[in-house]
């Protein structure tokens, strides 16, 4: 990754990869292809889909590490921008000037805070299943 940007290469001449995995977070869309039909490509990159980065691991694991899982035809290049996530932050009342935002989506499990003091938060949690 350099800034938002995410590169990636698939130099090989004959072979395409499939769900090849790059350890990365958060949701990404097409800015470039070399696949595309304008540079003599064979148009089988879809410009319109958002790509997500998820979790794939035999068993369910909280901690499992997050990949963006693309296809990548021979000869191509892409490059992918991070979107914003446009998610509802979670702040901490004991963090900082709220520093320590906490995406809604990731938590997996329900909180409910309970102010005890002020500058300081509890939080009681319950799994949603």
């Amino acid at each position: 990754m350099r800034g938002e940007l995410l590169f990636v290469f698939n130099f090989h001449p004959t072979t395409s990869f499939t769900d090849y995995g790059i350890p990365v977070s958060g949701k990404f869309r097409v800015v470039l292809d070399t696949d595309d039909p304008s540079f003599g490509g064979f148009n089988r990159i879809d410009r319109k889909t958002i790509y997500i980065s998820i979790r794939k691991a035999e068993r369910n694991i909280i901690n499992a590490p997050l990949y963006l899982y693309l296809y990548l035809p021979s000869r191509t290049a892409l490059v992918f921008k991070k979107e914003l996530s446009g998610r509802p932050l979670i702040f901490s009342q004991s963090s900082e000037e709220g520093r320590n935002p906490v995406c809604v989506e990731d938590l997996v499990f329900r909180v409910n805070a309970y102010p005890i003091k002020e500058g300081s938060c509890f939080f009681r949690y319950q799994t949603t299943r």
